[in-house]
């Protein structure tokens, strides 16, 4: 899932993509408090595994796909309305 993310000293904004930050910065899709993030991992996983729903004849087997996993105090859907 592709999203355009934004950090700052207040918290983590997550939106769909750059048009809509660009287009509506005061409407992020979420919001996570900074104060509720414990640890932000970074993964490295075969983008041919990652991408294999979509065209991945371009692909070479040593490219990979980085993910960001972001660990919470609470559930998400405790934190969220």
């Amino acid at each position: 899932m592709k999203r355009y993310i934004v950090l700052n000293r207040h918290g983590l904004f997550v939106y769909c993509d750059d048009v809509a930050f660009k287009n509506f910065p005061a409407k992020p899709k979420v919001v996570i408090p900074l104060g509720e993030i414990t640890a932000v991992e970074q993964r490295e996983y075969p983008a041919q595994q990652m991408l294999k729903s979509q065209n991945c004849s371009t692909l070479l087997g040593h490219d990979v796909v980085y993910v960001m996993e972001i660990s919470l105090k609470q559930a998400y859907g405790q934190i969220l309305p």
